[in-house]
């Protein structure tokens, strides 16, 4: 997925176009990555500094808007390595045929809190320590043309945590990607990684793709694990 990460040498770019404010996580903001967050008015940038990683958000956009972003999304498709639109809009979306997918924001979530999440996940997913990571860098390659993503997400604390965690995927799903990133802090137990898994595997469908990555975030509490949880139906 990014061309350059296996050049410790050359940093990779990320880059939020949204009309909504950005907030970096507190593991980000240690690390401090090479992370812009731009406005929809400034997209023209992008042309002569292509990230590595393009997050982009239609929500508030108008139609006008839109063509414009659809527009810049078509000369950018064969740059970014991957790209991914942050919408309520996933039936009718032009820019499934420019982007890597397009992401249904959760409906329960505030639109500002879950493009936070999403996003954060998805940067915190390359960037931060691995104690376990299996073949995220090949995420545009399964998840594109699958049509669209969903995000959930799970907050658990104590004694069978990842199992509470898990619950987070429907097993009756028909999916055809399932990638999961799990957080936690230095207590994270590789029995844990492998608990995730198994999990994995015994809910999805064996025509699947399934990614896994856990990461290492210094300022977690003990005992407390976030899994983060992209999906793709098949359908």
């Amino acid at each position: 997925m990014f061309e350059n990460i296996e050049d410790h040498s050359v940093e990779p770019i990320f880059t939020i176009i949204s009309n909504h404010p950005y907030t970096m996580s507190k593991s980000l903001q240690l690390i401090d990555p090479n992370l812009a967050s731009i406005d929809f008015d400034k997209m023209g940038n992008l042309i002569n500094r292509t990230p590595d990683m393009l997050i982009v958000c239609d929500v508030g956009l108008s139609s006008e808007e839109k063509t414009k972003l659809v527009a810049c999304m078509a000369i950018l498709v064969n740059k970014v390595s991957f790209s991914i639109c942050l919408s309520n809009d996933t039936q009718d979306n032009a820019l499934l045929e420019y982007v890597t997918t397009v992401c249904m924001l959760p409906s329960d979530m505030d639109t500002c809190e879950a493009i936070n999440k999403i996003s954060n996940s998805l940067i915190e997913s390359v960037v931060l320590q691995p104690l376990l990571a299996s073949l995220f860098d090949d995420m545009h390659l399964y998840f594109k043309g699958k049509g669209t993503t969903q995000y959930r997400e799970a907050l658990v604390q104590g004694e069978r945590r990842i199992e509470k965690a898990m619950n987070i995927i429907n097993s009756d799903q028909d999916l055809s990607t399932v990638a999961i990133l799990a957080k936690g802090g230095r207590d994270i137990l590789l029995d844990e990684c492998e608990v995730i898994i198994n999990a994995v595997e015994e809910m999805s469908f064996p025509s699947s793709a399934t990614f896994v990555a856990i990461k290492v975030c210094p300022y977690f509490k003990s005992g407390e694990i976030l899994v983060s949880a992209f999906l793709c139906d098949s359908h």
